[in-house]
């Protein structure tokens, strides 16, 4: 029943328009901020964001989106990592 669910919620929000976004953040972040994250996905996707905040302190810092399968890695983990993998080739 939950995966029946779970499809459902996903077609219904498809035909109204609206997408999810997870946002994860290092810090709190307060409410002025995730509407200008959420005006600024809705312009890039040009639909409806029903965003998601989660505080995930690996991160260190920056924030992270998550739209369907696109990421959005702004976080000093990330940079981290990328700068990792450069310098280990």
């Amino acid at each position: 029943m939950p995966e029946i669910r779970n499809a459902f919620e996903a077609l219904r929000l498809e035909n109204e328009g609206i997408i999810e976004a997870q946002i994860y953040s290092a810090f709190p972040i307060d409410d002025a901020q995730v509407t200008g994250l959420v005006k600024k996905l809705e312009s890039k996707y040009q639909r409806k964001v029903r965003a998601k905040v989660s505080v995930d302190s690996k991160l260190i810092g920056g924030i992270k989106i998550v739209v369907g399968d696109n990421v959005v890695d702004a976080t000093v983990r990330g940079k981290l990592d990328a700068m990792s993998a450069v310098l280990i080739r």
